[in-house]
């Protein structure tokens, strides 16, 4: 059970697609992967940091789950 993390699968590909997209269009993205063979340079660098952001991702989430978050004030009776 420790292995589970306290995040959905959804909420950390949703995560990680949003950090990737700080930096890649989709489309961008498609050609990167397209052509990984003849620029390997370019998918090498690409690969690293889909990996950063998968990283930074569970990191991120982790942190929201341990971290509780502030109560809001109750609201005022009779408004």
């Amino acid at each position: 059970i420790a292995d589970i993390p306290p995040y959905s699968e959804a909420q950390y590909e949703e995560r990680v697609t949003s950090l990737i997209r700080e930096r890649y269009s989709v489309s961008a993205e498609f050609a990167v992967l397209r052509q990984r063979d003849s620029k390997p340079e370019e998918f090498d660098a690409y690969n690293a940091f889909a990996e950063e952001c998968k990283a930074q991702a569970k990191a991120a989430l982790i942190e929201e789950t341990l971290t509780p978050s502030p109560e809001l004030p109750a609201a005022e009776e009779g408004n």
